[in-house]
């Protein structure tokens, strides 16, 4: 029998469960993630541990069958979480690394591409081969126009070299513009991977939630008259006059 099936015998009122149904909502759009997993939590684990709690809940669908199912929507979003702080952790490491080596390529590409454009000076062809001359078009392109600029000049560094620029200085940046293009390409999947995360989280998220939502809602059925049971469970108890 389906969950919903069960909250309309309950109550036989189906604006009734609309009304309760939209009232939970709204309280849950408030919470935090952890906050809802902490709570669905307490929810499996005290309904695992309680005897009578199972003896009320299992006429009405909630069954041992059914209560491993929210925890298996509970598991299933935890993961997820950690998946998606894991993606996020990479990609932020990854975009400390490669700040870091922009930093430390662009004060030594300022300084080689000066002496390159000395040594080419009067070869504008090479000149615009090498891109010396290209400003702006962030992050990327520069690090696709250091990557070709250096890809040139180790093609045969002679020229070069007569203006004191080493081919061994000529590897080693070649060696870190293609390490930030690898960085770059990583960052990109990372963020990929992050976004995938975050919206596999956020589907299983709303299924955990209706799945909590409707056990909400039969408990305080089921246990209307064992207030301190629901206390046990989480949910909040009115308290009358």
């Amino acid at each position: 029998m389906r969950p919903t099936s069960v909250i309309l015998m309950i109550d036989c009122a189906y604006f009734s469960v609309c009304k309760s149904n939209i009232h939970l909502k709204i309280i849950q759009m408030g919470k935090s993630l952890q906050a809802e997993l902490t709570e669905s939590r307490i929810i499996v684990e005290n309904t695992k541990k309680h005897v009578f709690i199972q003896q009320r809940m299992a006429p009405l669908g909630y069954d041992m069958p059914k209560i491993n199912e929210g925890e298996a929507y509970y598991q299933t979003v935890r993961r997820l979480q950690a998946e998606q702080e894991d993606r996020y952790s990479q990609k932020h490491m990854l975009s400390v690394n490669l700040d870091a080596g922009l930093q430390k390529a662009k004060s030594q590409f300022n300084r080689h591409a000066k002496i390159a454009g000395l040594a080419y000076e009067e070869d504008p062809g090479m000149l615009r081969k090498l891109k010396i001359k290209e400003k702006g078009n962030g992050t990327e392109k520069w690090i696709d126009r250091v990557v070709n600029f250096y890809t040139i000049l180790l093609a045969d560094s002679t020229q070069v070299n007569k203006y004191g620029l080493s081919t061994k200085e000529l590897t080693q940046m070649h060696a870190l513009s293609l390490s930030l293009l690898d960085m770059r390409n990583q960052q990109k999947v990372c963020k990929g991977e992050a976004e995938q995360a975050t919206q596999e989280r956020e589907q299983a998220r709303k299924v955990l939630r209706q799945w909590m939502n409707e056990f909400r809602y039969v408990a305080r059925h089921a246990l209307k008259d064992q207030k301190q049971l629901l206390e046990v469970l989480g949910i909040a108890v009115k308290t009358g006059k």
